[in-house]
Parts: structure tokens; C-alpha cells; sequence
């Protein structure tokens, strides 16, 4: 599941629910926001803010400017 880079094909479908930074950064930040939209509808607003905030990181250490404003506009 590609969200920013547009790139299909590229995930083997039993890789999915890790999140290894090194490997894929993308990956890790779509579960990175998953998690948190998940804490979010639970009310979980401190662990949610945790994980955006790790999410913001992770999107500025790639340069990936897509996820950066995706992950501000959550």
C-alpha cells in the first residue's frame, strides 16, 4: 500500500504489519498513522500524539514531503 510515492507492486503481501524503518521509511509511517488514527477514535490522545509526532520524524529523516503534510494535517 503505497501512499506518497504513487509506486505499486513493490510490497509482498506477507511483509505486511512490520514496520522496519531501514527497509522501507514509507512503511513505517503508513503504520506509524494507522496506530495513531487508531489511539485517536479510542481516546488515547497522549500515546496518539506520540505516535504522529514519531510519524513527523520519520517523514522529515526521509525527505518525504508528502508525508510530512499528511501527517501535520492528522
Amino acid at each position: 500500500f503505497f501512499l506518497f510515492s504513487g509506486e505499486t507492486g513493490k510490497q509482498d503481501e506477507g511483509e505486511e504489519g512490520k514496520a522496519d524503518p531501514k527497509a522501507d521509511p514509507e512503511d513505517a509511517i503508513i503504520l506509524l498513522l494507522k496506530k495513531a488514527k487508531l489511539k485517536i477514535m479510542k481516546g488515547e490522545l497522549e500515546e496518539a500524539e506520540r505516535l504522529l509526532h514519531e510519524a513527523a520524524w520519520l517523514s522529515q529523516q526521509s525527505s518525504n514531503n508528502t508525508a510530512i503534510i499528511y501527517t501535520y494535517d492528522m
